[in-house]
């Protein structure tokens, strides 16, 4: 077992790899935050995005929904500094988290560290996608339906080349078409070219998301997630979203 003082000294010998090296701290009261625990119920990573957590979920790790358990009375409010979440650790009779330094090796606090900062690059990674998306679809459950409807329509429409809609069977493409004063079948080339630009972006987004993830997820020295995220703003942005 180490001692308290090798436990603080690995820390900050790996200091410098850190990704925000700023003391950041999350309260527990906050129900938007996630932990990521261990076997032994100790917090190894914390996040305010569920996809992060569920990312790092893996083999004897969990994800956290809240900080109570069956054993409190009561919802525990405290603050957790992130970088060093994994000092902290459910007690013996699961009624409070404590700090706790009983750690058997240095490989063990080097894989708390790494997993603490895999969960910031996540963080980033999924926040700048969401964005991202965000602008190309800012819409509702509603619109996107509307969107989709619009698009089967004008594939119909092409497919069977319909040239006129005296019925209104396709109410979005006829819409469209006269509002912007075009015939039906170019209402719905444009439709479909916005809709398929639109998924393309989509898709694209989606790709970055899976590489990212594996690459962060799956990367074992601390050293390498900043080159990994640096890659991952080079690469994103060609789509001027930074």
């Amino acid at each position: 077992m180490l001692t308290n003082i090798e436990v603080e000294q690995q820390f900050y010998k790996l200091h410098k790899y850190l990704i925000n090296k700023t003391e950041s701290k999350v309260s527990t009261s906050d129900r938007t935050i996630h932990a990521l625990t261990d076997s032994t119920y100790r917090i190894i990573a914390l996040s305010n995005n569920i996809m992060t957590i569920k990312a790092l979920a893996t083999f004897n790790r969990s994800v956290s929904f809240g900080f109570q358990s069956q054993e409190m009375t009561a919802s525990p409010e405290f603050e957790i500094q992130t970088n060093k979440c994994w000092k902290i650790k459910l007690n013996g009779n699961k009624t409070a988290w404590e700090e706790n330094l009983q750690i058997a090796s240095i490989e063990e606090v080097v894989e708390f560290i790494t997993t603490t900062q895999k969960a910031v690059c996540l963080n980033t990674v999924y926040a700048q996608l969401n964005y991202a998306r965000s602008i190309e679809v800012p819409s509702t459950a509603e619109q996107d339906f509307i969107y989709f409807s619009k698009y089967l329509e004008a594939k119909e429409i092409l497919k069977n080349n319909i040239e006129t809609d005296p019925l209104m069977e396709y109410p979005y493409v006829s819409s469209y078409a006269k509002l912007k004063n075009i015939s039906l079948q170019e209402s719905s080339k444009l439709i479909k070219l916005q809709y398929d630009i639109l998924t393309g972006h989509l898709s694209e987004f989606e790709n970055l998301r899976l590489k990212y993830t594996s690459l962060i997820v799956n990367e074992t020295d601390i050293k390498n997630l900043k080159p990994i995220l640096d890659q991952f703003v080079i690469e994103f942005d060609k789509y001027g979203y930074l």
